[in-house]
């Protein structure tokens, strides 16, 4: 319990005192006590403190610096001042009543007979005691827990252990998968009405927000509060702990308690993180062997798919998510990218009941058994994934595409996956956002991506393409342009971010120097197509 202006009025010291102020601020709290020498406030001031004067030290001062200084103390956060009178100053100022009255400031007479030294012992006594007990109970509590972490609790066993302390309902939710475990399952029922940050106190090292919340099951027509906090995890998950303040509001030591719960709950999650990791990599290891037809041997390909619970017999396409941060100056390999891969997988569970994933930096890689799926509807669901992971804060600021191979069985799944990835640079091609295209989809550019060997798809760009990409980079790049936009000048201007002017120059030149056609439709075909093909050579 805090120390309040209400509560020092109890002491023998202030048995013949008056409050001049009203009810204004008598439950300040008090956490010091200091005698007035000079009116710099702000270079002695601090939050919490009552201050003992006779006024001496502002009785020469201006009405505008009078008012500076209690305005200065009341952004300090002056509990109270005590008046006390003297042998200089007979009578309290009506001015300091006004100021304190003004500002919420309480304000309270001493006789003269009252010692300063006497307040000073009882308030300081107090306050040295308290922090003694403080001190007690923050050693018990993190004894307490310290034990509990060496017995490698349960996360309820932890909450259960929180609620006992504080005396209140706790809950760990997390935010991406909706799920909630909590010790009373009546406070699991609310729904927010408002909420702020709530500033930092003296034993909060968390950020804390508070809330007004109404739980039906305790009365719909009564509001409780109920406090959150975030605990840091390294993967997509957003884990609170909420404390619902439904039987009596949070002290300081309860906020003890929470601290060291939410560096246990901190630390368990962080191993549960690390088992799903260890599982993750040997899942990843065994995928790619999949994917990049690794696998030789009869009895450890059998092996394989039983670990990673693959059907033999079920065909499978193999699905990539391809993304990137819209920031270009941000590293693909950023804990950011790795939450959106997470946050994929995690929408992608909940989509397929049965699929293996492999994780990269940029990539998620899905095997699904697709026998009951058509492609229409499967580009569905995976929209559906993409829309969800995109929605999600703060992955708003990505870029993803996706494509899907063809149907195979899983000796062929190595040619399922150059599919899927041969789909990826046409869509690079495109050069749009949110793409999700089948290799079906890519038409005539199957010729050519089954073409391992590079040289063979040199033969098919024509001469003025390659010569135009030796000579003048800036010719091709509008000449692409123009192309892509059907010949419009004002358009290909637009993507450049050129003069119409320019775009017709450059093309003039173009017409000249390498003698296109642009009234040839069967040149213009190669033109195009050579272009795209170059693309695909620089991938």
């Amino acid at each position: 319990m805090i120390l309040t202006v209400s509560n020092i009025l109890q002491y023998q010291s202030f048995a013949e005192a008056k409050v001049l102020s009203g009810n204004v601020g008598l439950a300040n709290e008090v956490s010091g006590v200091m005698v007035m020498e000079a009116p710099d406030i702000e270079a002695w001031g601090r939050s919490g403190q009552i201050i003992l004067t006779s006024y001496f030290a502002l009785d020469k001062l201006s009405d505008e610096r009078i008012d500076l200084f209690f305005r200065k103390a009341k952004d300090l956060g002056i509990s109270a001042f005590i008046f006390k009178k003297s042998r200089l100053l007979n009578e309290i100022p009506v001015i300091f009543i006004e100021s304190c009255m003004k500002y919420h400031l309480p304000l309270i007479q001493i006789p003269k007979e009252t010692s300063y030294e006497r307040i000073i012992l009882e308030v300081l006594e107090t306050i040295i005691n308290r922090k003694a007990y403080l001190l007690n109970s923050y050693y018990d509590i993190h004894n307490h827990f310290v034990k509990m972490t060496l017995s490698e609790p349960k996360i309820i066993d932890v909450l259960k252990v929180l609620q006992q302390m504080i005396q209140n309902p706790v809950s760990l939710f997390e935010k991406i998968k909706g799920t909630l475990i909590a010790t009373d399952n009546q406070s699991t029922d609310f729904k927010i009405i408002s909420e702020q940050y709530l500033p930092k106190g003296q034993f909060m090292n968390f950020d804390y927000t508070q809330r007004v919340a109404n739980y039906p099951y305790y009365g719909s027509g009564d509001n409780h509060t109920q406090l959150a906090v975030a605990i840091p995890s390294l993967g997509y998950e957003q884990y609170e702990l909420i404390i619902h303040e439904i039987n009596e509001p949070v002290s300081d030591i309860d906020f003890m308690a929470i601290e060291n719960a939410v560096g246990i709950l901190q630390t368990e999650l962080v191993k549960h993180y690390s088992i799903k990791q260890t599982t993750m990599n040997k899942t990843n290891e065994l995928g790619s062997d999949l994917l990049h037809g690794r696998i030789e041997d009869e009895e450890q390909f059998e092996d394989t798919l039983n670990h990673l619970n693959l059907n033999k017999s079920d065909l499978h396409r193999v699905v990539v998510f391809e993304f990137s941060e819209d920031d270009s100056s941000k590293n693909l390999y950023s804990p950011l990218s790795s939450r959106f891969s997470d946050t994929i997988v995690n929408y992608s569970k909940k989509e397929f009941y049965t699929l293996v994933y492999v994780t990269r930096k940029h990539k998620v890689i899905l095997i699904l058994p697709t026998d009951t799926i058509d492609s229409e509807s499967l580009k569905k669901r995976l929209a559906y994934i993409l829309k969800k992971a995109i929605e999600t804060p703060p992955f708003s600021g990505f870029k993803a595409n996706v494509s899907i191979s063809d149907p195979t069985n899983l000796k062929s799944l190595a040619t399922a996956y150059k599919q899927a990835m041969d789909t990826q640079k046409i869509i690079h091609l495109i050069n749009k956002n949110l793409q999700i295209k089948d290799y079906q989809d890519i038409g005539i550019y199957q010729i050519f991506s089954e073409t391992n060997n590079l040289d063979q798809l040199v033969r098919f760009i024509p001469a003025k393409i390659n010569q135009m990409h030796k000579d003048n980079l800036d010719l091709l790049y509008t000449l692409e342009a123009f192309l892509n936009v059907n010949q419009n000048y004002i358009e290909a201007a637009a993507l450049l971010f050129v003069h119409p002017k320019t775009v017709r120059y450059r093309i003039e030149k173009i017409k000249n120097s390498y003698q296109i056609d642009f009234n040839d439709p069967e040149e213009i075909l190669q033109l195009s197509i050579g272009l795209r093909l170059l693309k695909i050579i620089k991938q």
